[in-house]
């Protein structure tokens, strides 16, 4: 079986870079408790922005880390591996 967890842009991104406070993408499919990938904020160059002006858009070069945990759900950290990112909860307390 093959899991796929993927931050979709069309949904609230209530995960934040801490540089710019833009939302974060990621994808990772392993399964194995340890794995990780490279996450990275959404006004990365490295991102894929079919809506990027450059007249009005900023530019933030933050990397981080997303490990799997041994509970199966995944961590967003800084790129050191040890600072997890925090859960921004919107403005309803949701």
């Amino acid at each position: 079986m093959k899991v796929i967890i993927k931050n979709d842009r069309s949904k609230k991104n209530r995960y934040k870079c801490p540089e710019c406070g833009s939302g974060v993408i990621w994808f990772h499919n392993n399964l194995k408790a340890g794995s990780a990938c490279e996450i990275k904020c959404e006004n990365n160059p490295a991102s894929s922005r079919v809506d990027w002006d450059p007249k009005t858009g900023t530019m933030c070069f933050w990397k981080g880390t997303a490990i799997r945990k041994r509970s199966g759900e995944i961590g967003l950290f800084h790129k050191c591996g040890k600072v997890e990112l925090r859960y921004r909860k919107d403005h309803k307390g949701r």
